[in-house]
């Protein structure tokens, strides 16, 4: 008798069980109740408003969670009620599993609904059930446990807590193989983005982001319930009510906030057509493709000279152009497309464009923009893989001949189609040839410079020196301007029209500048004195003096800041040269008088500091002092004496 005292007494004090070790706050419950209330119904509104009905165990969820709370104010007038005990405490632990059922499907339907079923780790028309199959275990292991807890004896009570403790951690697991998945997603379809992706109507970054904040919250709430549960009834965290607020009802309850605010509903839009889609080649529309894929695959594998794309980056090359041409369906040309030419093109979206201006709203123009009149204007196109080819010649210095020389054809064939396209010039083809004259000079720049030495024929612009001084590309780029200039205003309000902008430049008064570099420039004026060409010479430094004031106005932006991004356009200051010069200076310059050349330096200058972190730029504003340099001679050198130091030859 005495053994069995003392075995009731030792259980006792093993298992001191109580519902609440607490009196359960009314103000914190009702509160709860009034705000996940509220947010329930947002949810309800939003879910029917916009027919988003995979939102609907999201918003069951948030009736749980009012259920639950409602639950608590029931405990504050009796605690020791295992009904109202009961109400809260299942209803509150397993919302979250509801809250990351409609969470998972998100991220099927954004995967679908960018095209990019080929690059998530699982099968898309597996990630959603494979997910909310995970969620199902988890919402059934923990409502079980919870039941079976409420049963009222000991061993059960302590079989449902093992139950609950289970089923959270395949939460967490499930919930972190999920981020996981998307994080992949996300850096994949940065790498390799789609055609829809870069269309810019729906917000695919944001919604993602939507995710990631929803899912920490979770599983931060997920682990705090792991621990609460290990501690057991008697635990620290249990006893504490202060903790089941702060990290299970605050978390939720921003889980509901941004869910509601960033609401993800742009996904519905396109979600019946994509289901319909696949990653099989053979199911897309696609303009014309040679049949000897095979055949050019290999040759690009065994050419080292050609081949610079992995087997990963050539098949989704192939895919992006079939998923591009899918949506360009109205294009008119016949045009055939080989495996090299989807290569470049995969090339320009995942790179190229992305490191012409370093501007992230213009970046979205060079992009999709630019392919979409491409595709439309196989001249385009040419002048597109062309300037592609080149960036390659960069990116591989050893291989820069063979990828120079590839960018050279593709450039000449794009020539000739645009000086057919010129004959007929007027505002209905002006966007097409205005995207050929912007990828036309980042082309000349590039293989006028370092990029182009040894392809040179010295008879067509002449020796290194010359081209430099712009014995060639001057003259075309101005002459394609002034052939552009009568459809300005069309090109303003065209697809292209971000890169007509030129900010204030009409409104900067040089005269107003009191900047130490503005002196060095107002100093040149001593070199052309008396000189019969003085006028030409100081409209010219007007211009250069403006173009310097440009692009500092900016100078203390980020270029890649995202709120600031789109407003930085220091790098166009020295661009503005060519074009707003009088055509009496470029007669000078060709003839190489110092005044001209002396100014040259100066415009040289301003290209080395603004624009020398461009590819196609690298090094020009340093080989242009230095030419001008060499041209003068001793006698004349002191007048460039800031250029030379800006680039760093001053002492040599």
């Amino acid at each position: 008798m005495a053994d069995t005292d003392y075995s009731a007494d030792y259980d006792a004090a093993a298992f001191d069980f109580k519902l609440y070790r607490y009196d359960p706050s009314l103000p914190a419950a009702i509160v709860s109740v009034v705000v996940f209330a509220i947010l329930t119904a947002a949810h309800t509104w939003r879910l029917f408003r916009v027919r988003a009905y995979y939102f609907t165990a999201f918003t069951i969820g948030g009736l749980f969670e009012t259920i639950g709370y409602a639950g608590r104010i029931w405990s504050h007038f009796d605690k020791l009620s295992v009904g109202g005990f009961v109400l809260q405490a299942i209803p509150i632990l397993v919302a979250p599993a509801l809250f990351a059922a409609s969470i998972y499907m998100i991220l099927g339907r954004l995967i679908r609904t960018v095209g990019a079923s080929h690059l998530s780790i699982i099968p898309v028309q597996w990630v959603t059930r494979i997910f909310v199959t995970g969620d199902v275990i988890a919402f059934s292991l923990q409502a079980g446990g919870g039941g079976i807890q409420s049963a009222g004896t000991l061993d059960l009570y302590n079989i449902g807590e093992k139950i609950i403790i289970a089923g959270l951690l395949v939460q967490i697991v499930i919930f972190g193989f999920f981020v996981i998945t998307s994080v992949l997603f996300h850096y994949r379809l940065l790498k390799f983005p789609t055609p829809e992706s870069l269309r810019g109507d729906v917000p695919w970054k944001r919604y993602l982001y939507v995710l990631y904040a929803s899912s920490i919250l979770i599983l931060v709430r997920s682990i705090f319930r792991v621990v609460e549960y290990l501690q057991g009834n008697d635990g620290y965290l249990i006893s504490h009510e202060i903790f089941l607020y702060v990290f299970d009802a605050i978390l939720m309850a921003l889980v509901m906030v941004i869910l509601v605010v960033w609401y993800v509903e742009s996904i519905q839009k396109d979600v019946k057509s994509s289901d319909m889609e696949n990653t099989e080649l053979s199911s897309y529309e696609v303009p014309e493709v040679d049949d000897d894929d095979d055949d050019e695959s290999s040759a690009l594998k065994k050419d080292p000279n050609v081949a610079l794309v992995s087997d990963v980056e050539l098949n989704a090359s192939i895919l992006f152009l079939k998923r591009v041409s899918s949506i360009l369906k109205d294009h008119t040309n016949e045009s055939t497309y080989g495996v090299r030419d989807m290569a470049l093109l995969h090339h320009w979206t995942i790179s190229t464009s992305h490191h012409i201006y370093k501007n992230s709203a213009l970046s979205v123009l060079f992009q999709l923009n630019f392919p979409q009149i491409a595709f439309k204007h196989p001249f385009v196109m040419q002048a597109m893989l062309g300037l592609t080819a080149l960036h390659i010649a960069y990116l591989e210095p050893e291989q820069r001949l063979s990828h120079a020389a590839e960018a050279s054809r593709y450039h000449n064939q794009s020539l000739q189609g645009f000086n057919e396209a010129l004959k007929h010039a007027n505002d209905e083809t002006a966007n097409e040839l205005f995207a050929w004259s912007s990828l036309n000079l980042l082309y000349v720049f590039g293989v006028s410079g370092r990029l182009g030495e040894g392809l040179w024929d010295e008879s067509e612009w002449g020796n290194r020196k010359d081209r430099i001084l712009g014995l060639g590309w001057i003259p075309m780029l101005r002459g394609v301007q002034a052939v552009l200039s009568p459809s300005f205003y069309t090109l303003c309000g065209g697809p292209l029209g971000g890169l007509m902008s030129i900010g204030n430049w009409d409104h900067l008064d040089v005269e107003k500048a009191d900047h130490t570099e503005d002196q060095h420039f107002c100093q040149t004026r001593d070199v052309w004195k008396d000189n019969p060409d003085a006028q030409s010479y100081e409209d010219t430094l007007h211009v250069l003096r403006r173009c310097r004031m440009y692009s500092a106005q900016y100078s203390g932006l980020q270029a890649e800041s995202p709120d600031q991004a789109i407003y930085n356009m220091s790098w166009q200051g020295p661009f503005l040269f060519v074009p707003f010069a009088p055509e009496s200076y470029f007669t000078l310059l060709r003839q190489r008088q110092p005044p001209a050349l002396i100014l040259y330096a100066f415009y040289g200058a301003l290209l080395h500091r603004f624009n020398n972190d461009s590819w196609f730029m690298e090094g020009w504003g340093y080989d242009i002092v230095e030419v001008v340099s060499d041209l003068l001679g001793a006698y004349w050198r002191k007048w460039i004496a800031w250029p030379l130091q800006v680039v760093g030859l001053y002492n040599q």
